[in-house]
């Protein structure tokens, strides 16, 4: 508190130029931190949406797979892309019932679903359980082997889980 006093004029109530200085230092100092701090939250905020992006950047690069979409297991999109002619919200709202359908149809026989195969004319749609809140789906071109494709997914949905 002296040294704030010292910096005073003694004639006058106004600071001197170097109290104002010492002040106006004090504030941009604060004013940086905060705004990092700031700016350190908003990366948080965003980096799981990021991560997840990513990890199915990582997926579709996969041979085989064209289209990798992450869903709520409720049905709602949460990343990825869906094939280009489908209807967003009905493509992933389906996905969530054809797989929560499966798990329905097989929860007596005590065993665990390991993934849905839906099978097209020139593609097919792999289902797979990515954790508590969502699903995996991915579309696989002609001549891609599932066993192929779940092994490449495998390290990816142990990241999905982690993130979410």
């Amino acid at each position: 508190m002296d040294s704030i006093l010292a910096l005073r004029s003694p004639t006058s109530r106004r600071p001197k130029k170097r109290y104002l200085d010492l002040r106006e230092n004090v504030y941009n100092l604060v004013m940086s931190f905060s705004s990092q701090l700031a700016f350190q939250k908003a990366v948080v905020i965003m980096s799981p949406a990021d991560s997840l992006e990513r990890i199915l950047k990582e997926i579709g690069n996969t041979e085989y797979i064209s289209d990798v979409t992450l869903v709520s297991r409720s049905g709602m999109h949460i990343a990825g892309e869906v094939p280009k002619k489908a209807h967003r919200e009905t493509y992933v709202a389906m996905s969530a019932i054809l797989l929560g359908s499966a798990e329905t149809a097989t929860s007596e026989l005590e065993d665990r679903l390991k993934y849905v195969l839906v099978e097209l004319e020139n593609t097919r749609i792999l289902i797979q359980d990515s954790g508590s809140s969502a699903i995996l789906v991915t579309r696989l071109e002609d001549g891609g082997k599932v066993e192929d494709i779940l092994e490449a997914t495998k390290k990816s949905i142990n990241e999905i889980r982690g993130s979410l």
